[in-house]
């Protein structure tokens, strides 16, 4: 009876070990899962914030030749203006463009959308700090741009309507 409990016993305590070195190879699979998601997670957030990058600085590189274009002709008007007694009639076009292009001034807009989730997360945070640094610096960036495109929009149009 004592050798038969013995044997329950150790047949007892071999099963325990079985099912908890099992519960550990599950958790580790299990954990190997997780970083592997979460590795293509990051992939695809870093590839979706170079598409956003290259997007957003195409569109400031065309804004900053429109703007270009606006400021001469801005340059052309003002001395139109002041030396021409009489305007002619591309003089007059060109006044009125400069016009219509200063008052429909429009700032780039930041599109959030594709990393906004992981960065509102902090995910971009444990990736990299000095990557969330420059990133949320970038965003910064964009909104003074922002702003200031607004302010000098407005204040082009307010120096139009009173000249």
């Amino acid at each position: 009876m004592k050798d038969r409990f013995s044997k329950y016993l150790l047949y007892a305590f071999g099963e325990i070990l079985l099912v908890v070195v099992g519960i550990l190879i599950a958790l580790q699979i299990n954990n190997w899962n997780d970083r592997k998601k979460q590795y293509k997670a990051d992939i695809e957030f870093l590839g979706n914030l170079k598409g956003e990058i290259v997007l957003d600085t195409l569109a400031i590189s065309s804004q900053i030749e429109w703007y270009k274009e606006i400021n001469e002709n801005i340059r052309a008007t003002l001395m139109m203006v002041d030396t021409a007694e009489v305007l002619d009639k591309s003089q007059s076009k060109l006044i009125s463009k400069t016009i219509a292009e200063a008052e429909y001034m429009l700032p780039v807009q930041k599109n959030l959308d594709r990393n906004g989730l992981m960065v509102a997360s902090g995910s971009i945070k444990r990736l990299d700090h000095e990557l969330h640094y420059n990133y949320l610096r970038y965003l910064e960036l964009i909104d003074f741009s922002y702003d200031l495109t607004i302010k000098q929009a407005n204040a082009l149009v307010t120096i139009i309507n009173t000249e």
